[in-house]
């Protein structure tokens, strides 16, 4: 089932927080903020501790939301954000832009010190040449990103991706033992590119056979694995290599782990320094009926920010639309203390990206005509072309 379908209506999770997080709600405040007296009210992130979050797992689907995401960073206590970028399956029918690189790379460009960018795949080579095409394009899009100034790479393997990239005409295997791929991961280890890995639930085999094919690779194995309670197969995802980490990429996926009780508490303490934090902002657009333009909403972008910092920071009941039944779920806070806290938000990766990669313009330029070249859609083509006069005029 796609992780849209398994995480619920954004929406209606939503109105259940702000009914479970009333007068009523469960807990004393929140442990490690600055305040200490009743619950913090939704919305309200003045009471949270100062971690300069770096936050893992952020979407930029709109080159007219980017001073937006600074203005988020501000109020939602982040000093950074992991941007991602998903391949388009679409593309391969339609002429869209085949991914968000150009987005992610003019807000390297406007604030260099706020962004990091994990660039998509472009997949259209598949579609004009088949899976030998596509794996050898692939590893020139990997140095061309690296070239850019990327800091990383993002592989979307959901099965809204998986299964249609399988029929035919097409027949391609898009998963990350497939050989075909082995040209993307070992030039993203030879460029020093993490790649951070959203992979659906029935692919877990494919995605342990990966990491043993590929242990120079940094992987970052986002969404907890889709794990759930299962404390044992994030252990084992962890001790796949010392290269790994974990991403929660979304509130509901803390909230899933967080009904394993002591067992969460145990896992996020011992391994705080392999494990980040992440709102998924602007994930689910659809399910709230927004655009690329319009994505997140005020709601939604707060929804999305808060109500992981609740289930961490503080010892407040929270109720949620669980990512496997669909059912409202109720949790109560762990409270965890600053420092680990402070592991989990900000050391574990800034120790793992360190500062944003500063972008290379000539480079970029490069790339960015390439998904110009891809695009055959006349509305997509003109929207790429003005990011690349945009581009053109903040990168020095």
């Amino acid at each position: 089932m796609p992780f849209a379908s398994r995480v619920g209506d954004c929406r209606a999770a939503f109105v259940v927080l702000a009914l479970a997080l009333g007068p009523g709600c469960h807990g004393g405040g929140a442990t490690p903020s600055r305040a200490s007296d009743g619950p913090v009210a939704l919305g309200d992130f003045s009471r949270f501790s100062d971690l300069d979050w770096i936050d893992a797992h952020v979407h930029l689907r709109s080159h007219l939301r980017i001073a937006d995401y600074v203005a988020y960073q501000d109020r939602f206590g982040m000093s950074r954000m992991v941007l991602l970028s998903t391949p388009s399956t679409v593309a391969l029918l339609t002429g869209e832009r085949p991914n968000f690189n150009a987005e992610l790379l003019l807000a390297k460009a406007l604030y260099p010190d706020r962004f990091y960018a994990f660039g998509g795949p472009d997949l259209t080579p598949l579609a004009s040449g088949g899976e030998a095409a596509l794996g050898a394009d692939l590893e020139r899009q990997v140095n061309e990103l690296a070239d850019a100034g990327a800091d990383g790479i993002k592989l979307w393997f959901r099965s809204t991706v998986v299964e249609p990239l399988e029929q035919p005409p097409l027949r391609f295997d898009y998963l990350p033992d497939n050989p075909a791929l082995a040209g993307l991961f070992e030039t993203a280890a030879a460029r020093g590119l993490p790649i951070l890995i959203h992979i659906d639930e029935p692919y877990t085999a494919n995605l342990f056979a990966a990491l043993a094919l590929y242990p120079n690779v940094t992987w970052i194995v986002t969404h907890l694995g889709f794990s759930g309670t299962d404390t044992r197969r994030l252990e084992a995802i962890l001790a796949a290599g010392p290269r790994v980490y974990l991403d929660v990429g979304h509130y509901v996926h803390s909230g899933e782990l967080l009904r394993a009780g002591p067992a969460a508490r145990d896992f996020l303490t011992r391994h705080q320094n392999r494990v980040f934090q992440s709102s998924d902002l602007a994930s689910g657009c659809e399910s709230w009926g927004l655009t690329d333009d319009t994505c997140p909403s005020e709601s939604m972008a707060v929804s999305q920010a808060w109500t992981l910092r609740v289930m961490l920071e503080t010892t407040q009941d929270v109720t949620f639309k669980s990512a496997y039944t669909g059912n409202d779920t109720t949790v109560t806070g762990l409270g965890l203390p600053p420092a680990t806290l402070r592991a989990l938000y900000h050391d574990a990766a800034l120790g793992l990206l360190g500062g944003p990669r500063r972008v290379q313009c000539g480079p970029a330029l490069i790339h960015i005509d390439r998904l110009i070249a891809h695009t055959t859609r006349p509305d997509e083509v003109a929207r790429l072309q003005t990011i690349r006069t945009l581009f053109r005029s903040a990168c020095r």
